[in-house]
């Protein structure tokens, strides 16, 4: 029989490296363009970045997008900026 807590154990490391994620994409933010953005601000869907912040902001990271990419890659996080 499968054990329940063996497959939810799978889930958490999930929650996990998904965190992780997000304070390095807040990280790579912060150091490309100056700008602090709350890890509420920032989600993740089908590889993709979203930011959920006000335009001028979001302009900003588009302007410096490679930038970020480039410092994302270098943690062996492929993802995009939406």
């Amino acid at each position: 029989m499968l054990n329940l807590s063996k497959y939810l154990e799978k889930f958490k490391l999930i929650d996990k490296s998904f965190g992780v994620k997000i304070s390095d994409i807040q990280n790579a933010i912060e150091q490309a363009t100056g700008s602090v953005i709350e890890p509420n601000k920032i989600q993740i869907k089908r590889d993709k970045i979203y930011i959920n912040e006000s335009p001028a902001i979001r302009s900003t990271v588009l302007m410096h997008k490679t930038k970020i990419l480039e410092n994302l890659k270098e943690k062996n996080i492929n993802l995009d900026i939406n």
